[in-house]
């Protein structure tokens, strides 16, 4: 169905209702009225409810939000006939002609019986609205006494759709009279909304006559609230009073303050019922006149009046356009409410049968299955592996059942693929399959033992190990298999695996033993292998590998702890020599390097003893240096009177003459270039005379430095025949 078709069955709904309201059925006497927009017409004797729509009526003619169209010669008739009293208009008929003449102005006589008014409503020049609306005698609505219309009244009023409620403020000097008006208020709202329950309809309070109260001078005056303050409606009836009263619109006029507080105070109780229960409420002050009439006479129980000579209504068409309009904006209020309460229907509906397919599903088809295969895995600690032959049946024959139910096929097949592949393990399950679950357990501790950073830790305060869930789940699955007939090769398997974890535990657990562990595991993987070698498979083979290369790291480390361990030692005896012949520079730079180097090498498997590594490496490149060729400078300090000294140095790459012109006194600065492993010839002459000088050649006396490091021999007292040099 198309949504203006709903929308269709939504308005004939909406029409059905409305001709239902106030209508009984005519086997029970019920009162038939026009169709149309009802509008309840509420007043007393002499409110003005007659006058009032005379007087709409030609004002809408001249309006331009809202023209009245009559509809019916009766109607028609009223309107004319009340017309022509109210602005004193009458005729005289002559042969073929018809004239109008000026006549007493009068209002029209209160009425005696009643009158259906019909007409169409235009409003601002677009929407047109047919009306319906119901005048009668004001004592039909009266609590003083039954009257032979108030049941027809009553049977109107409760099918309206808006309320005029119109109120003389002539009664505002007779308390008892106010009051017996509000009582008759309230009773006819109590029977449209009772127990406080929000009012279905829009509800105007329509003070006519308002050219007596002090203080109404203008058409701003009509509406007592404004469109921006209508909140005020939303509070209780103290806070509604203080809200209107000092608001700037009432205010700003101390005079008109007083007569607006005056009324809302006399009409109290009815606006108690109707502030606080309804947005839809407006109170209007109009005048059917605009001057107040003049007073000609009186009669039983009133006065009577003329109208002004000039009438100038005052705010008519007010209520009845907020009416019409209020009316119309609830019409979409209330067919949306329809729509969203068949919205919300058919969301429940739809959720419903959407739901069903998976309450039964989830709730009793999957978990009747799994409940089967989980009941019998308890009773084996969930281990398939230990599923009897007939358990497996019963746990295959459900998932094909759940496979094949029809629920299943056509909204879950994604668990029908899980349920077929469940099914297939279980068909294929026996000693095969758990021998090869068995041997991906073992690559599993493989792979833990090829990397040691995966070993469990051992625990900072205690003598425990911490696993995680990788080793917890890895002892589960093992302990699992020894369920199984103990003499089964899966037995015998899972224990031998189950023995190296223990021992690869134990070497963990306790350092200071792990030797020994660690040869309890080699000698278990021999003694496996001289007993077992024919049945273990593959993985165990490689567990065993594995275990063996680890054991063997092992035992390289601990010979590097010991190597280290010894090299220590020797490192702090040799500092202690090294401080005890500091000035022993042959041993300083020639045993002592040697034996630091191979100290050095011995300590660099041990990442804890860099800092000692780096002090040797220091100490060598510092001695390394006397291996290279470098200049040193001396002073001779002494030297025997009458002689001279001549110095040359001999090695690698040197020259093998003696420097000439060089002669050195008691004095002279000189300097050498020497490497470790130069000599050093010192020659000492004296003054030739009358012979050439040789320059070192054919000197006198002559000594050669040969020590290694001979430099540092230069450096002191060299002894000759003829006296020292120093």
């Amino acid at each position: 169905m198309k949504f203006g078709k709903v929308f269709k069955v939504f308005k004939k709904g909406a029409k059905a209702a409305s001709k239902r309201k106030g209508k009984g059925a005519a086997a029970a006497g019920g009162f038939e009225w026009p169709s149309g927009v009802r509008i309840g017409l509420y007043g007393h004797d002499n409110s003005g409810k007659t006058v009032y729509f005379t007087v709409l009526n030609e004002e809408c003619k001249i309006s331009r939000n809202l023209q009245i169209s009559v509809t019916d010669n009766a109607t028609a008739g009223e309107f004319l006939a009340n017309y022509r009293r109210i602005w004193g208009v009458g005729t005289k008929t002559d042969i073929g002609t018809v004239v109008d003449l000026r006549e007493e102005k009068k209002f029209p006589n209160p009425t005696k019986g009643e009158k259906i008014l019909q007409f169409n409503a235009i409003i601002d020049r677009k929407k047109k609205i047919p009306v319906v609306t119901y005048d009668y005698n004001g004592q039909a609505v009266s609590i003083s006494g039954e009257h032979e219309l108030s049941e027809k009244v009553v049977d109107f009023m409760s099918g309206c759709d808006g309320v005029l409620f119109f109120y003389d403020p002539k009664m505002l000097g007779s308390e008892a009279r106010t009051q017996a008006h509000v009582a008759s208020f309230i009773n006819f709202l109590e029977q449209l909304a009772p127990l406080n329950r929000r009012l279905p309809i829009p509800v105007a309070l329509v003070v006519t006559k308002a050219d007596i109260l002090p203080g109404f001078s203008s058409e701003s005056q009509t509406v007592l609230i404004s469109a921006e303050d209508e909140r005020f409606f939303a509070e209780d009836y103290e806070v509604f009073l203080d809200r209107v009263l000092t608001s700037n619109k009432i205010a700003s006029n101390s005079t008109w303050s007083g007569t607006v507080r005056d009324i809302l105070v006399k009409l109290k109780e009815f606006l108690k019922v109707v502030v606080g229960r309804t947005l839809d409420f407006q109170m209007f002050f109009v005048s059917s006149t605009g001057q107040t009439p003049e007073k000609i006479g009186a009669d039983v129980g009133r006065s009577i009046y003329a109208p002004p000579s000039k009438m100038s209504p005052v705010g008519i068409r007010e209520p009845f356009y907020w009416l019409l309009n209020s009316i119309r904006r609830g019409r979409r209020v209330s067919r949306i409410r329809t729509l969203a309460k068949y919205a919300a229907l058919l969301s429940l509906i739809w959720i419903g049968v959407f739901s069903l397919p998976n309450l039964y599903h989830f709730q009793f088809l999957l978990s009747r299955a799994t409940r089967v295969e989980d009941n019998i895995l308890r009773s084996h600690d969930n281990n398939k592996f230990m599923v009897s032959s007939k358990e497996r049946s019963k746990i295959i024959s459900t998932y094909d059942r759940y496979e094949h139910a029809w629920v299943a096929k056509w909204f879950f097949d994604r668990f029908r693929v899980a349920a077929g592949q469940l099914r297939e393990q279980y068909r294929g399950l026996g000693t095969n399959a758990a021998k090869v679950q068995l041997d991906r357990v073992i690559t599993k501790l493989t792979n833990i033992v090829r990397d040691e950073n995966r070993w469990p830790d051992k625990h900072p305060t205690s003598d425990s190990l911490v696993l995680d869930t990788v080793h917890i789940r890895l002892e589960g699955s093992l302990s699992s298999f020894r369920q199984w007939d103990d003499t089964s090769a899966i037995y015998a398997r899972s224990g031998r695996v189950l023995a190296y974890w223990e021992l690869l535990k134990e070497s963990i657990r306790n350092p200071a033993l792990s030797d020994s562990a660690w040869k309890k595991i080699v000698d278990q993987i021999d003694h496996d292998n001289n007993l077992y070698g024919k049945d273990l498979s593959r993985e165990e083979k490689a567990l065993s590998e594995a275990l063996t290369e680890a054991a063997s790291t092992r035992q390289q480390k601990v010979e590097v702890t010991k190597t280290v361990k010894r090299a220590s030692t020797n490192f702090e005896l040799l500092v202690t020599k090294i401080n005890e012949r500091r000035d022993n520079p042959e041993y300083l730079l020639g045993r002592a390097v040697n034996e630091l180097k191979k100290l050095k090498r011995s300590l660099s498997g041990d990442p804890t003893k860099q800092g000692v590594v780096d002090s040797i490496s220091n100490y060598l490149q510092r001695a390394a240096r006397f291996d290279e060729n470098r200049q040193y400078k001396f002073t001779l300090v002494n030297c025997p009177p009458g002689h001279h000294v001549h110095i040359l140095v001999t090695g690698r790459g040197k020259s093998a003459g003696w420097t000439l012109g060089q002669q050195l006194r008691s004095g002279d600065e000189f300097s050498i270039t020497w490497r470790g492993g130069d000599h050093i010839l010192v020659a000492l002459d004296e003054k030739h005379v009358g012979q050439p000088e040789t320059w070192g050649e054919k000197s006198k006396e002559l000594v050669e430095l040969k020590s290694p490091f001979s430099i540092f021999d230069l450096d002191g007292t060299i002894t000759f025949n003829s006296g020292q040099v120093t």
